[in-house]
């Protein structure tokens, strides 16, 4: 299993989808943090899962659905996993409260 280092903008990315989701429902907010967790998870046991980004042109960096979200990461060459951000693409900040 890969060991998983988060980047600043890792750790920033969900802090902000959670603060996001709350504001509508905490239930959500939980759900879709599990989901991205879940496939760090997933990342951790297959460092290989995922595919190129079509958008970036390195192609040590791939790229994984969670949800409505894409998780960034690439694999070290001492089989650390280091999550690089996460970028929202179905969803946009276009609910008010």
């Amino acid at each position: 299993m890969a060991e998983i280092n988060f980047s600043k903008q890792a750790l920033n990315d969900i802090d902000e989808i959670a603060l996001y989701w709350a504001r509508f429902s905490e239930k959500t907010a939980k759900t879709y943090i599990q989901k991205i967790y879940a496939t760090i998870e997933l990342l951790a046991q297959f460092p290989h899962l995922g595919k190129m980004s079509p958008e970036l042109d390195y192609p040590t960096v791939r790229e994984i659905y969670a949800g409505p979200y894409r998780v960034f990461a690439t694999l070290a060459l001492n089989n650390v996993f280091r999550l690089l951000q996460y970028i929202t693409v179905r969803f946009h900040s276009t609910l008010t409260n």
